[in-house]
């Protein structure tokens, strides 16, 4: 875990590993209809899942760009979902992909 760490800080700037607290996961709660829209526009029928949210890390860049490792209950990988949030609380979905880490949709 510390590698991925290290190397994410190292490849991608500074994204850093958040504490899923309270606030976060209601964050994280309003994401779903906006990730089922971004699939409406690009044309892809998805399955969003309903298991705990694994990570989240963060990146500040005129607001903040996430990255969303969320988990299915019954399959192995996850569904990572990354987004940008503005300083006026609008949210833009930049990609979503079946994931195993983070890793997957970054950059």
């Amino acid at each position: 875990m510390l590698t991925h760490v290290v190397v994410l800080a190292l490849t991608v700037g500074t994204y850093k590993k958040e504490l899923l607290n309270e606030e976060l996961e209601k964050k994280i709660e309003l994401i779903e209809p906006i990730v089922h829209e971004y699939w409406d526009e690009t044309g892809y029928n998805g399955v969003y899942p309903n298991g705990p949210n694994d990570e989240l890390w963060s990146q500040i860049v005129n607001g903040k760009n996430y990255v969303l490792k969320k988990m299915f209950d019954t399959e192995s990988l996850s569904l990572c979902v990354k987004f940008h949030e503005s300083f006026d609380g609008d949210v833009k979905i930049f990609d979503t992909k079946f994931c195993e880490s983070v890793f997957d949709v970054l950059p």
